[in-house]
């Protein structure tokens, strides 16, 4: 049933879409396009949310120092800093802002503190073979020939190392997934699910919550995450491309997480 659900909707986006959903047993799912190409778009900030973690873990930098962002720092697109007076922040600050607000500002500043040379080092150790940051976003012109890549089944595999603890500790992986899980864009994949004491979850357990990240450049739009719920955990990935409407790729990324949440959680 799930699978003839999702290809419907597959099958009506104009554009390119690549989904993957699994339990963590790998017992259960749906993939589509997962080894196709993608532009990440803001999706990249979760490994370098990994490695801002991995090298505070390493005593490289502590998350209360205090980081100075002057004018030059200062790009368009996602966030708020571009909008605020406010010039010092906390590194904990700046990797909340970059991940819950998609702050391009806050992750520019975190790129020049980590290296894009360490930040794709630590990709390639974690086996996202088909995984590519580009550095810093909004500068133009770009230092960098290749734009940020990455694929469904790639971002599934960071998803689950980090929902199983297997990127060096369960601690470094919670405090991870806890930022993730303060998200504030929720358009995609929490839009349908449920929430609180709703009809469709009298009965049922409706402790879910979603530690995820969206994604989003003109044509494209994504939103990867592990959906908790006390009956199962999952892993869905939904990522778009070449859209002639990216309000339409939302709007199939949300109906397919729906689909798979009842399939997953309840079939």
């Amino acid at each position: 049933m799930m699978h003839e659900q999702i290809m419907k909707i597959i099958e009506e986006l104009a554009g390119t879409i690549g989904v993957y959903i699994e339990d963590f047993a790998g017992t259960r799912g749906f993939t589509y396009n997962e080894g196709a190409i993608f532009p990440s778009a803001s999706i990249i900030k979760i490994p370098i949310l990994v490695e801002l973690f991995l090298r505070n873990f390493a005593k490289d930098f502590a998350l209360d120092d205090v980081i100075t962002i002057s004018n030059d720092d200062i790009v368009g697109g996602s966030g708020i800093i571009q909008h605020l007076s406010l010039r010092e922040y906390t590194l904990r600050d700046l990797a909340k802002l970059m991940i819950i607000q998609s702050d391009n500002t806050a992750t520019n500043v975190i790129v020049d503190l980590l290296g894009v040379e360490r930040i794709n080092e630590t990709i390639q150790k974690l086996g996202l073979v088909d995984t590519y940051s580009s550095g810093k976003l909004m500068v133009i012109p770009h230092p960098y020939p290749r734009v940020s890549s990455t694929t469904p089944q790639d971002m599934a595999l960071l998803l689950r190392l980090l929902g199983e603890g297997k990127i060096h500790s369960w601690l470094l992986c919670n405090r991870v997934l806890e930022i993730m899980q303060a998200q504030m864009l929720n358009e995609m994949i929490p839009k349908y699910l449920p929430h609180g004491n709703t009809e469709d979850t009298v009965g049922k357990p409706d402790a879910m919550t979603v530690a995820h990240k969206t994604g989003g450049i003109t044509g494209v739009v994504h939103d990867v995450g592990i959906i908790y719920n006390p009956i199962k955990d999952f892993i869905f990935v939904g990522m778009c491309k070449d859209l002639q409407d990216e309000n339409a790729g939302m709007e199939a990324i949300a109906q397919i997480a729906r689909i798979a949440y009842n399939e997953m959680v309840y079939g």
